[in-house]
This record gives C-alpha cells, structure tokens and sequence, in this order.
C-alpha cells in the first residue's frame, strides 16, 4: 500500500501522481544514511510499483508537488531518475503544482533547464496532453 503516492490513470497513456507529504525526506531514505543510488529508497519503490513498472510506452507521467514543502537534493535525484526512466519508454515527464517553497529549491537545483514541461495546475498539465 502506497503511503506517499497517490496515483491513478485518467487515460491509457496518461498517469498522474500526486505526493502526499508536505516533507517525505524518510521515504528518500534522507535520515541517517542517504543511498547512492536514489532508486533503493522507498520513494522511488513506491512510484516505480505504482506508475514506472507499468508505465505505457509513449505515455505521460505527471508529478503533483501541491502538498510538497521540502523538495531536497535526494528529492531532485529521484526526479532526475523518474526523467530517465520516462524517456526510456519514449514518454514525457510534465510537473505541476509546486507550493513556493518546493518551487524555489527547484529553480536553485536548475529544474527548470532539466525539466521544462511545468504547469501551474494538474488540470493544465492533463489538458496539455490531451492537446
């Protein structure tokens, strides 16, 4: 059972998932020991058996960040990972909904050179790839 993602499939080729922590640096395994490699935190298990293990070739994932408020490096790397893993099946990442403070931090990591499909609203993003 999902603890920190919410997601569901509005089309065959569209997944959306929505974070549902203000702070989820314990699903990124941030406490005590930070891993190497982003994808053995429990965060990216949970998106990878929600949404990229099934992912549609040619489909769209969209990442809600309405309820994230600390968007942090380990948080960026799985981001960065989640992008690799999208494109692989020839698909696109599309981000929306960023609180300020989750807005801030990914504009200084450089997000919006990495990741240039961010929407204001999930509506916009969903209706963007309906287009």
């Amino acid at each position: 059972m999902s603890t920190n993602l919410l997601c569901e499939a509005p089309t065959e080729t569209i997944r959306v998932a929505r974070f549902l922590r203000p702070d989820i640096r314990e699903a990124l395994n941030y406490y005590g020991h930070e891993f190497d490699d982003i994808a053995r935190s429990d965060l990216y298990q949970e998106l990878h058996a929600a949404v990229l293990g099934t992912f549609p070739e040619g489909g769209t994932l969209i990442l809600n960040f309405g309820l994230v408020e600390v968007l942090t490096s380990a948080f960026y790397r799985l981001l960065i990972r989640t992008l690799a893993d999208v494109r692989a099946k020839n698909g696109r990442l599309l981000l929306c909904c960023f609180t300020d403070h989750a807005h801030e931090a990914f504009m200084l990591m450089g997000g919006s050179r990495t990741f240039t499909q961010v929407y204001p609203t999930e509506a916009k993003a969903v209706s963007e790839v309906r287009k």
